[in-house]
């Protein structure tokens, strides 16, 4: 549980080639490519990201999807492209990098 949190942690901290990349890792393991957009002055996204995300109950849904955190300040484009504008969204996103579900 901790390991998929901290690889979550990890990329967060990407370029402006986020998107593809999870797009990619997405469809290389064959799983459901879920963005969670965040953003360091975003109080509500610290609070899931301090008190939901680790909870025993969450932690097994995320062995099922790729799950990816993109910051605000590193992955702006990305996030535009998707039409992010409020924070935090939760998007499902296909190879194509087209939303498919908020």
């Amino acid at each position: 549980m901790r390991s998929i949190l901290l690889a979550l942690l990890v990329l967060a901290g990407c370029g402006s080639s986020d998107l593809e990349k999870a797009t990619q890792s997405s469809a290389k393991q064959e799983r459901p490519l879920v963005i969670m957009a965040t953003a360091s002055w975003c109080g509500p996204c610290r609070h899931f990201k301090k008190n939901i995300l680790p909870s025993p109950e969450v932690q097994p849904a995320l062995t099922d999807v790729e799950f990816v955190m993109l910051e605000h300040g590193r992955s702006k484009g990305s996030l535009q492209r998707l039409g992010v504008r409020a924070y935090p969204p939760f998007l499902v996103v296909n190879g194509d990098e087209k939303v498919v579900a908020v």
